[in-house]
């Protein structure tokens, strides 16, 4: 993407969210990260200057629309605890908002198994 020009993003935007909708439309489970960069904050120093603060707070980088594409967005992370993953919204089932899965919860296996309670673990295998 070095390569790609602004004013090509579009072109390769569409064609993005066309292979979304073909894997959305098929029955496999497709799994995207992206990286993170920090969220600066609009800020004033003391002379009254415009200047860019960071808070210690990330934000998704790449692909803007990918959360309103994916089925479920995530939030990965981890600590001294270990591994830590947070259901920050899903289509399937609002409710699963803010459910967490910490170490060896934290699983795709689990996850699935939460949005699809009838499911079992033989069926994510």
């Amino acid at each position: 993407l070095s390569q790609v020009m602004p004013h090509q993003y579009t072109e390769l935007n569409t064609e993005f969210r066309q292979l979304l909708r073909c894997i959305i439309d098929s029955d496999k489970n497709f799994i995207i990260t992206h990286k993170m960069r920090k969220l600066y904050e609009a800020s004033n120093d003391v002379q009254g200057k415009k200047k860019e603060v960071w808070k210690g707070l990330w934000e998704r980088a790449g692909f803007n629309d990918i959360g309103y594409v994916a089925q479920v967005n995530l939030e990965h992370t981890r600590d001294e605890d270990g591994f830590h993953m947070e259901i920050l919204d899903c289509r399937q089932d609002g409710e699963l908002a803010g459910l967490t899965f910490d170490g060896k919860d934290c699983t795709f296996t689990k996850l699935a198994m939460a949005i699809y309670p009838d499911s079992s673990e033989s069926d994510w295998r």
